[in-house]
């Protein structure tokens, strides 16, 4: 997620590049937004993280974990339908993980969408349910152990 990219110039010297454009050749994925919601959200200004988290997540829009961290802001600052629209967004990112799923839930619980929001949990009990009993959340925790690793503040 936060790779570096590096331009590679062949058979160019190291002395033929001055520093300004060596510079210029590296690209450095802007984590600002996230960094933001992070200190927004230990702060408790929740506006402020949905709105650093929802930047981050238009930036990177194929980041199932943004649009999880925007969700959970938003619906902190009971902003329920945004946050289910970005809850909607992480489940088809992740093929309806059942974190994303039970979140989606309870953004459309708390929007008054009740009917909707009984068809996602009985979706997601179907999917993960374990014959001995519960709900099988090993690829939730795998997802997330490897999002705590690419980015640790969040």
């Amino acid at each position: 997620m936060f790779a570096i990219l590096l331009i590679v110039v062949p058979n160019a010297g190291a002395q033929s590049l001055k520093p300004e454009a060596q510079k210029s050749r590296i690209s450095v994925p802007d984590t600002a937004p996230l960094r933001d919601g992070d200190r927004a959200l230990r702060s408790g200004d929740f506006d402020d993280a949905a709105k650093s988290y929802a930047v981050a997540a238009l930036r990177s829009p194929n980041d199932p974990v943004l649009r999880l961290l925007a969700g959970v802001a938003l619906t902190t600052t009971n902003r329920a339908d945004t946050a289910a629209t970005q809850f909607k967004v992480a489940c088809r990112l992740t093929d309806d993980d059942l974190l994303c799923s039970l979140l989606l839930q309870g953004a459309l619980a708390q929007a008054g969408k009740t009917g909707e929001a009984q068809t996602v949990y009985a979706d997601a009990v179907r999917r993960y349910a374990k014959p001995t009993g519960g709900l099988d959340s090993a690829a939730s925790v795998k997802r997330l152990r490897a999002a705590l690793v690419a980015a640790p503040e969040s």
